[in-house]
């Protein structure tokens, strides 16, 4: 029961962080031949959500991904999950 209260109070934020601490050099993401260790994926989740900022993302404010299958829109929404804003995805083809 104490795992899944801890999972439930858990964010995404949190649990990357946790990830990239204990697993770092282990692999998080592959697109094709492109790989990111869960360090990495971290540390580009971070550069991804400063940049957002500023662009003035704020917490609470919805963000729209319009992208292909690929590790960065991944990335994109973990790094608007730092920024406390709520992302969305639309599918390529719309």
């Amino acid at each position: 029961m104490d795992a899944w209260r801890a999972a439930l109070e858990s964010t995404i934020p949190q649990l990357l962080a946790r990830n990239a601490a204990e697993f770092a050099e282990h692999p998080a993401l592959t697109d094709g031949p492109r790989h990111w260790t869960w360090r990495q994926a971290r540390e580009e989740a971070l550069v991804l959500a400063a940049g957002l900022a500023a662009l003035g993302l704020q917490r609470g404010q919805t963000m729209l991904i319009a992208m292909s299958d690929r590790a960065e829109h991944w990335l994109a929404d973990t790094a608007a999950s730092h920024l406390g804003a709520v992302s969305s995805a639309v599918h390529p083809a719309l």
